[in-house]
């Protein structure tokens, strides 16, 4: 199922990163498409922890969950501001320092110890929870999760800022609430001897499942106002096209008139002359 969810997750981010190319002006779909992205590895990293014999090769594929989950705090964050109009703000360049410098720390080796296991299993939340290999984080990678765990909450706090104003936001707010709780539940499995089941994985889906639905409703939406702003701007270049034609036969029959005056100026002048000489003779 892990993996099912994977490449659900993985189309999200192609059709949103195609949707974004198209509509470039419109950011959140670059956000949330690299979400989605980013949640797919994390979703294909727990997957083979699932299937891991060893600590060392727990320790991998643990190791890989972080490369999709660090980036996804600063994707997250950044899309919560896009959404709620707060483009101009700075924690979106902090949230994304913090993703990259979690990266870094996880390529060197600085969040896991693969030698050192978690201590053994002291009481179950959900008795079919699998027995999943995991390895010792260490106190970076603790600190990391803290972190992101915060970030994670101040996004989330940005939502319910506009959510009370505008329904889109407040659809989105709920899948976010959602991934904060299920967050805080999977962090405390992570640091404590305590085994039920990780729910990030799952949780995500709701979340994409409101957020594209929001997302698609907005491009609908604007997508009809664009084509009834290109109707209008038709009439009304119609409009101005029947003025110029009706004002262009103005100043021909205006400077038909004035030429009318002057050839009749030209020739009364002659005429009187005329008039005059024969006059005269008589």
């Amino acid at each position: 199922m892990i993996c099912a969810w994977a490449g659900l997750y993985a189309y999200l981010c192609a059709y949103y990163m195609v949707l974004h190319a198209r509509r470039r002006a419109e950011r959140e779909y670059l956000a949330f498409g690299l979400l989605s992205g980013s949640m797919a590895i994390y979703a294909v990293g727990t997957a083979l922890q699932t299937d891991a014999t060893s600590i060392a090769e727990a320790a991998t594929w643990e190791r890989l969950q972080c490369f999709g989950l660090l980036p996804a705090t600063a994707f997250y964050t950044d899309f919560a501001h896009q959404v709620a109009g707060r483009t101009r703000a700075s924690a979106p360049k902090l949230a994304y320092i913090f993703g990259g410098l979690g990266v870094l720390a996880n390529m060197a080796g600085l969040f896991l110890d693969p030698s050192s296991p978690m201590p053994p299993d002291t009481f179950l939340l959900t008795p079919a929870a699998p027995a999943i290999l995991t390895a010792e984080l260490l106190p970076v990678g603790s600190l990391m999760m803290v972190g992101a765990l915060l970030f994670l909450v101040y996004a989330t706090s940005i939502l319910s800022a506009r959510a009370r104003y505008d329904p889109d936001v407040r659809i989105v707010f709920g899948g976010g609430l959602l991934i904060c709780l299920v967050g805080f539940h999977d962090a405390v499995l992570r640091v404590t001897p305590v085994r039920s089941l990780y729910l990030l994985q799952h949780a995500y889906l709701l979340f994409a499942l409101a957020v594209s639905y929001v997302l698609l409703g907005r491009f609908v939406r604007t997508a009809s106002a664009l084509t009834s702003r290109t109707l209008e701007l038709k009439r009304s270049y119609n409009e101005l096209r029947n003025a110029q034609v009706q004002l262009v036969r103005k100043e021909q029959l205006a400077t038909m008139g004035e030429l009318s005056a002057v050839i009749a100026h030209e020739v009364r002048n002659p005429l009187a002359i005329i008039k005059n000489a024969v006059s005269g003779l008589h």
